[in-house]
């Protein structure tokens, strides 16, 4: 159960691009909206307290508490939080695409592999989004969906209320590539999910999975739709040279983007693993 959305903030016009949609979802969750800054040690934190409390004092109908975290690395300081069970994040990516990745790490993605948690984030063309959330739309393409992305979009499903979109995504030139072990195909996902009570819809497309995830989410705008995606790409070394389908659907999604690491657990990864994910 999700108890508190927390935004983590840089204090820039970007950064705050995720504090609507945190909003957004933390009233939908019943949940407490949390704002934090992870600033460098022996840094007096009285400016950054300031700036947090003068963009909390102008959300309306919820009230934000604010954090300021000291860390000379953001990455380590926020995956603490990220790790907690009873909360999720929900951030801005500044998209800086491939070339960017290799240069300055996206923190967006490290903290998912480093927390091994959901994260929600806000890619640079994301549109007005006024929430409720009607639809989760959940992305599976030849490997099927792993049953902890299932199991995450299952309680998230129940949490908001809101119906499941299957998108199975084909590419035109195919794949010899098959549902692993601890993954399920599309009819598969369809039962497990409406054995659970869900709504269900399924969408068989071809294209681009990034692509086609951002426009089917486009034509839903009506709906304030989340698109979910397993982050199967852990190191961004592989990220970087071999591309990711979730860097690619944050750069385009013109909604907020739900990843989900391939294995979802309360333990973050280790602090080597950090530093490999965040160097």
């Amino acid at each position: 159960m999700i108890r508190i959305v927390t935004v983590p903030l840089d204090l820039t016009a970007e950064a705050d691009r995720a504090i609507t949609p945190g909003v957004v979802l933390a009233r939908q969750l019943g949940a407490s909206l949390e704002l934090v800054v992870v600033s460098s040690p022996g840094i007096d934190a009285g400016a950054d307290t300031y700036e947090l409390q003068a963009r909390a004092a102008q959300l309306v109908g919820v009230t934000a508490s604010t954090v300021v975290l000291s860390d000379d690395d953001a990455l380590t300081g926020l995956t603490p939080l990220a790790a907690d069970p009873e909360r999720l994040v929900c951030m801005a990516s500044h998209g800086r695409g491939r070339l960017g990745e290799l240069l300055v790490p996206n923190l967006a993605q490290g903290l998912v592999h480093a927390a091994r948690r959901p994260v929600v984030v806000i890619g640079p063309h994301q549109d007005w989004w006024p929430g409720p959330v009607g639809e989760l739309y959940l992305g599976i393409d030849e490997r099927g969906a792993p049953t902890a992305t299932l199991e995450v979009i299952d309680e998230l499903a129940h949490a908001l209320g809101a119906d499941v979109g299957l998108v199975n995504t084909t590419t035109p030139e195919g794949s010899d590539e098959h549902p692993s072990a601890d993954a399920l195909g599309v009819e598969d996902t369809r039962s497990w999910l409406e054995a659970r009570g869900h709504r269900v819809t399924v969408r068989h497309l071809m294209g681009e999975p990034a692509v086609t995830l951002a426009d089917t989410a486009d034509r839903a705008s009506r709906r304030s739709p989340l698109v979910a995606v397993t982050a199967r790409v852990s190191r961004r070394r592989d990220r970087v040279l071999h591309g990711s389908v979730t860097s690619r659907l944050i750069s385009v999604n013109p909604v907020p983007t739900l990843v989900v690491p391939v294995t979802v657990s309360a333990e973050p990864a280790s602090a080597a693993d950090v530093v490999t994910l965040g160097s």
